[in-house]
């Protein structure tokens, strides 16, 4: 008995020990298709669709859409523009009661069909990381990676934008 408990023991550690390592993603090609909405979430990560100067919600969805004709769900941005004045970008959030302080590296696999910047923001709305797809890469599924601190938003900028996945 005590032989078998220690089996379990090491077979938990062991898996818990990989998932650390490993990290985790948000899996949002496994999110069923979804009309737009002011905000989503996906294993604790909360996506949020930006506002419009005029204060109008910009909606956010859950469909097939870049790179076109992949077979994959993604999260659409159709427009992410400003947040200067009353505006608000969209944004991918890390709340504290889930991530604590923030994860120190986040992955954001993405595409677009116009324009996509990122720019990761610590607990204390400071600036710590920041990344792009060159506007002459459309439709082309990329990578982008943020670290240097305790990552708890992430504003993204840009048009015509679909979010593959999220891994922290």
């Amino acid at each position: 008995m005590i032989v078998h408990k220690k089996r379990i023991f090491f077979l938990m550690f062991g898996v818990f020990t990989l998932l650390f390592i490993a990290g985790c993603c948000a899996n949002i090609k496994q999110m069923p298709a979804a009309a737009g909405t002011p905000q989503i979430e996906k294993n604790n990560v909360v996506f949020k669709g930006g506002k419009s100067q005029s204060g109008s919600v910009q909606m956010i969805s859950v469909e097939v859409y870049c790179p076109t004709g992949d077979g994959t769900n993604d999260i659409k941005i159709g427009w992410a523009g400003t947040s200067s004045g009353s505006g608000e970008l969209a944004s991918i959030n890390f709340p504290e009661a889930h991530f604590g302080d923030g994860p120190s590296k986040v992955e954001i696999k993405a595409c677009h069909h116009n324009s996509m910047r990122v720019e990761a923001f610590d607990q204390n709305n400071n600036m710590i990381a920041d990344a792009a797809i060159p506007s002459n890469e459309q439709h082309v599924s990329k990578t982008l990676v943020l670290q240097g601190g305790n990552i708890r938003r992430i504003d993204v900028i840009g048009a015509e934008i679909g979010i593959n996945d999220v891994c922290w």
